[in-house]
Formats: structure tokens, C-alpha cells, sequence
């Protein structure tokens, strides 16, 4: 059910991180009357597509395992609003704006190719190892996902 106020903690954690305006509040707040087409919305996934990008395509001739890894998190840190310890997520990666995510330690994501119908399935286990997640957290109202 969408919220029918501003969730003040969403608010004050997001406006550091990507370019501000009334909609971008109303819709981390979960609210279903927002525009995404408004100049602020535009710059923030703008932002994020870049990054994404450079995260998607980072693989130097001399990348080792460490560099690769260390250089895929310095990208994931300036595109995700909390990167814990530990993390390691294998492209490709795609996000609106990533600045309203949370990734905690040890989290492992490593996208599986083959059967679409697996490929578009959530898996959970109880460690904290993720592998062929989607992710989709809200869409405005009538839309589907």
C-alpha cells in the first residue's frame, strides 16, 4: 500500500546524495503521485546511468582480482548510498538512481545467464549471498513492472 506522507529519515539520507526536488521526497517516501520527468529526477538518473556504466565496462588489460574488485567498489560507493564490507556483485548492474539503496557486509550478487524464466525469479537464502535478484521497488500508480 503506498504511503500517504513523506517518510522524514528517506528524506534527510537521499538529499546528500542525488539532485533534490518535491517529487524525488514523495517518491522514496513510497507515495504514489510523483513526476519522474521533472529536471531534478532526470540529473539523478542521468547520474547513476553514468556510473553504471563505468561499473559495467571497469576491466583495465592489467586488472588483477584485487584491483578489479577494489575499483568496482570505489564506483559502487559513489553510486550506492551504503556499500557494507565484504561486497562483491558481478555485471551487469542497473539502477534508477542508487543513491536510496542500502547494500550491507558480505554481500554477494553474480547474475546467472540462461533460462529467462530463472534469470526473472528472486532468490533468497539465509547467509548473505544473493545470486539472479531483481529488485524492482516501486513503480507510480496503474504502471506495472
Amino acid at each position: 500500500m503506498a504511503s500517504t506522507e513523506k517518510n522524514a529519515r528517506s528524506i534527510a539520507h537521499g538529499k546528500t546524495l542525488t539532485p533534490w526536488c518535491d517529487d524525488y521526497e514523495k517518491m522514496i517516501s513510497g507515495m504514489n503521485r510523483y513526476n519522474l520527468f521533472v529536471p531534478e529526477s532526470l540529473a539523478g538518473r542521468l547520474r547513476s546511468r553514468k556510473l553504471v556504466k563505468k561499473f559495467n565496462e571497469y576491466l583495465s588489460d592489467d586488472a588483477t582480482n584485487e584491483s578489479l574488485a577494489e575499483g568496482r567498489n570505489i564506483i559502487l560507493k559513489e553510486l550506492i548510498g551504503h556499500v557494507g564490507k565484504g561486497v562483491y556483485i558481478d555485471p551487469p548492474l542497473g539502477v534508477d538512481y542508487g543513491c536510496n539503496i542500502a547494500i550491507g557486509d558480505g554481500f554477494f550478487w553474480k547474475l546467472q545467464y540462461g533460462d529467462p524464466k530463472l534469470r526473472n525469479r528472486d532468490y533468497w537464502r539465509s547467509d548473505e549471498v544473493w545470486t539472479s535478484v531483481s529488485i524492482f521497488a516501486a513503480a507510480p500508480e496503474g504502471t506495472v513492472c
